[in-house]
């Protein structure tokens, strides 16, 4: 300011000087017309200047209310079509319609970041200034700004999400394909896909709302491990006689793992508890020597340690067939109070899901046609990923000698070869029919599913079953609703960030 009042007087005596014809420091005469005419023009260029920084303040509000809502639109196009291109040109309409009148103003940069899953813009702007051009050697004042859009899980408000929000408890429930067509780099890219869900869902400050994941891993049957297990599996004899396809006799036998098939009976598309004679079959192998459940790892329920959700996806091992009818059971089971309603009070006491069982319609209790308006659950919301990258096989049925309860053998229309089907078919149908049944019964109950398929190629049964399955939401405009239809490693684990970042909320930090 002070460079800007002397190049004034510097104006001010040089036009005084050709005035008089005199050096402006040799006349004495009229002293006080000019002080005052000095003072007049340095007001008025304080006054212009002042009008000058105004109009270069309002521009930069007016610019970073542009840059705002560009990087909201941007984050809001990335979340829904997962698409960065369709992001830049939404962002790039958004600015170029809402930028300050009388400025030269532009977008120089938008870009996401997948790891922190935000989207951060930046922007510029010339601003003609008469008056303070004249320490700015007649350029205009520049202005810049930035805005970050960032993903907040659980929150309504502007911050990071978690304890300290005013929003809802997230609980989702991740169904795993470790079946044996995933071995090698296909369980790798899983396991870090699953990961990148993780680091983004499970926020650090649990005390008011928490954000938990339950990890439910299928191939051959599920494993219901060592505290679910007792309570909910029947406990046939540990070999049995049965009678298989090729119409011979074998001896099977049962794992000490609780290794459990599909539910039958009238609540075999429910989540009413499996207790006393509605317990779950256990699955029979052909060897002896087999001690373990396919798959090894056993279903994990919610939780917000991501030390212990880190440590069990990574021990993933990829065996056996696809039982994904079990795995889509087991997901729902994880996220439904009413499953847990009668279960011991010991079994996972500080593990169970939130809210009250909702009560359903009778358009809701159907299990062939999703209701039209599923009810919620207070306080949390509830979310399930079903992942395979293959077409459903297992499907099973007794077929034990002497019919022993609770015993149970894959059934003669499923995967494995002749010597290990047995003579009987499962009374519920094909595993894509009960998964079908199973998707419908926990949207029904208010979960939201989504579907990702991993390798399936652009159509048939697989890609139509999931599908089907998946959740449909009406702010998705591509087809498909909420399936995810991937083919590569790095594909997969942009679906698991983006349906991570489907369930946040955007917020704005600037």
């Amino acid at each position: 300011m002070f460079k800007l009042i002397k190049s004034a007087s510097g104006v001010l005596a040089r036009a005084c000087a050709r005035f008089s014809g005199k050096p402006f420091s040799s006349d004495e005469r009229g002293s006080v017309v000019i002080m005052f005419g000095l003072a007049a023009l340095v007001v008025f260029t304080l006054v212009g200047a002042a009008v000058d920084y105004g109009r270069t303040i309002l521009a930069r509000e007016r610019l970073q209310a542009t840059v705002d809502s560009a990087v909201l639109a941007a984050a809001r196009v990335w979340q829904i079509e997962q698409d960065m291109d369709l992001a830049e040109k939404k962002a790039i309409a958004y600015f170029d319609a809402m930028k300050p009148e009388g400025v030269n103003a532009r977008l120089t940069s938008l870009a996401p970041d997948t790891d922190m899953n935000t989207i951060t813009a930046e922007a510029s702007a010339e601003v003609k200034v008469p008056f303070l051009s004249l320490v700015l050697n007649g350029e205009p004042m520049r202005v810049g700004t930035r805005a970050q859009a960032t993903f907040c899980v659980g929150c309504r408000s502007g911050d990071n999400g978690g304890g300290n929000n005013d929003g809802y408890s997230v609980e989702v429930a991740m169904m795993l394909d470790v079946t044996g067509s995933m071995a090698g780099s296909k369980i790798a890219d899983l396991k870090e896909a699953a990961k990148d869900l993780v680091k983004i869902l499970v926020w650090d400050d649990q005390s008011e709302y928490t954000s938990r994941v339950a990890v439910v891993p299928f191939s051959h049957a599920v494993n219901a491990g060592s505290v679910f297990g007792p309570v909910v599996a029947h406990n046939p004899a540990s070999s049995l006689a049965f009678n298989f396809r090729d119409g011979k006799e074998r001896t099977w036998y049962r794992t000490n793992a609780y290794c459990v098939s599909e539910r039958g009976g009238t609540n075999a598309y429910t989540d009413v508890t499996p207790l006393s004679n509605d317990r779950l079959p256990r699955v029979y192998y052909g060897s002896s020597s087999t001690s373990n459940c396919q798959p090894t790892t056993a279903v994990m329920p919610l939780t917000n340690d991501k030390t212990l959700l880190n440590n069990t996806i990574n021990g993933l091992v990829a065996s056996g067939w696809t039982g994904g009818n079990l795995g889509t059971s087991w997901a729902w089971y994880m996220l439904s109070p009413r499953w847990w309603k009668d279960m011991p009070a010991n079994v996972y006491p500080a593990r169970r899901p939130l809210g009250e069982t909702p009560t359903l319609s009778a358009d809701c209790k159907r299990t062939d046609k999703v209701c039209a308006e599923p009810p919620s659950y207070e306080g949390v919301k509830k979310y399930a990923i079903l992942m395979t990258d293959g077409e459903y096989n297992m499907q099973f049925c007794n077929g034990s000698k002497n019919g022993t309860t609770g015993a149970s053998i894959p059934d003669r229309n499923s995967g494995p070869g002749n010597a290990e089907k047995g003579n009987c078919t499962s009374a519920l149908g094909s595993s894509n029919t009960q998964a079908l049944a199973l998707c419908t019964g926990m949207k029904n109950s208010g979960i939201t599913v989504y579907t990702v398929g991993f390798g399936l190629g652009t159509s048939g049964t697989q890609v139509d079953m999931l599908r089907a399955c998946a959740s449909s939401d009406g702010h998705f405009s591509k087809p498909g609703k909420l399936f995810y239809n991937t083919q590569t490693g790095d594909e997969l684990r942009n679906a698991f960030r983006h349906i991570a970042s489907s369930i946040s909320r955007i917020t704005l930090r600037e």
